[in-house]
């Protein structure tokens, strides 16, 4: 009584009650289909024996946000609020089909660290944590991964401000990744964050007044100060000048990695100019 996959076998079992969807791959006999061509179709495993021990990041993405929606607790709006910055992560930083981990966790405390301030980013990471925990209980996943992550304010270290004499530093230093060195100086010239870097459009720039004008995504919401219109110095510029060669329109300033690489590029090239300092991309 088992489904042959590509690598596996499912055996069906009356023990579970919830539901689970999985990917898998049939091999048809060559008298239902020529070729012995694999087709792709998605079984319910209502009556699957044992637990899911992980979800693909846009699945736990969709539970959180109906998590969040159905939550009728006090804090509702943090955990609508965390529900949101975590879908924000997932769509920046993997393309959803990955499997949610304790590094996949580790890196969403760090981009909540990056992209928010003060308590905050510690409240919203325990509240996924809690969401993580209440999938637990009702049986969607086997574990936590983010159980063991400590995420005490003195545990975590403050990000460092960069001095003029460090960005010039930085700005002659080779980087592995030319185009997150250029967007990392032009944050660091514009005081622009990452959800802004990786949304930012050649329109945003008028080179002839050398302006750059954007909607701020962290306070869109909120703010009535949300539009930013910074003027661009002459590093800035050339690095604009350069980014935009070719573009037009609609199309983006620059072509970035996920979140993630983007990180660890950023730590190795602070780390071989020299500066030893804890420097993320919103500092």
């Amino acid at each position: 009584n088992s489904i042959k996959t590509s690598g596996s076998d499912v055996k069906p079992d009356a023990g579970r009650k919830d539901l689970v969807e999985l990917n898998v791959y049939v091999l048809l006999s060559s008298e239902q289909i020529r070729n012995n061509d694999r087709i792709r179709i998605e079984i319910d495993l209502s009556a699957t024996k044992g637990l899911c021990s992980s979800f693909s990041i846009r699945a736990v993405a969709e539970h959180f946000t109906r998590y969040a929606d159905t939550y009728k607790k006090k804090d509702r709006r943090m955990a609508r609020a965390c529900s949101v910055w975590f879908s924000r992560f997932c769509a920046e930083c993997y393309s959803g089909t990955e499997t949610l981990t304790a590094i996949t966790c580790s890196e969403f405390r760090d981009y909540l660290y990056d992209n928010l301030n003060g308590n905050t980013p510690g409240n919203y990471f325990k509240k996924f944590r809690e969401f993580l925990e209440e999938e637990v209980r009702i049986q969607h996943l086997a574990s936590n991964p983010a159980r063991g992550i400590r995420l005490s304010y003195t545990d975590y270290r403050d990000k460092a401000v960069l001095t003029r004499e460090d960005i010039a530093q930085l700005h002659l230093s080779p980087c592995k990744n030319i185009v997150v060195k250029q967007a990392f100086l032009l944050s660091c010239y514009c005081g622009l964050r990452w959800c802004d870097i990786v949304s930012l459009r050649v329109m945003d720039i008028d080179m002839d007044e050398a302006t750059l004008c954007i909607m701020q995504q962290k306070v869109a919401s909120h703010s009535s100060k949300a539009r930013l219109k910074t003027y661009l110095n002459s590093k800035a510029y050339d690095i604009v000048r350069h980014a935009c060669t070719d573009k037009k329109g609609e199309e983006h300033v620059f072509s970035l990695p996920s979140y993630a690489v983007m990180y660890k590029t950023l730590k190795e090239w602070v780390k071989s100019s020299g500066i030893k300092k804890h420097i993320t991309f919103h500092c």
